[in-house]
């Protein structure tokens, strides 16, 4: 989460049709407060242009962090998902793509 800002300013540079963007963290794993706040704040950056924000593959250290401060529930337990291919899947259903078969 060091590279938050860039990701956020990158963000604002960008003026696609993205409609969701999915956060895979099984490379992470652990977080802190900081950590949290840079997820607020993708979070809210995410909702001003109406994307729908899917993390995947959170390592329990994570997940206690996130169920502690309340993230999981601004986030949308809905929207977290074991493995990053169930986010993957959930957003292409978003998006309303036929499902295919795991591993395809």
């Amino acid at each position: 989460f060091g590279v938050a800002n860039a990701f956020l300013d990158i963000m604002d540079e960008l003026h696609s049709g993205c409609q969701v963007l999915v956060l895979n963290f099984q490379d992470v794993p652990n977080m802190d407060a900081s950590a949290i706040h840079s997820l607020d704040r993708i979070l809210q950056r995410c909702r001003d242009r109406h994307i729908t924000l899917l993390c995947a593959g959170i390592r329990p250290q994570p997940m206690k962090l996130i169920e502690n401060t309340g993230l999981a529930d601004r986030l949308g337990r809905a929207r977290l998902f074991e493995t990053p291919h169930d986010a993957i899947l959930a957003a292409g259903a978003l998006l309303g793509a036929p499902r295919t078969k795991k591993g395809t």
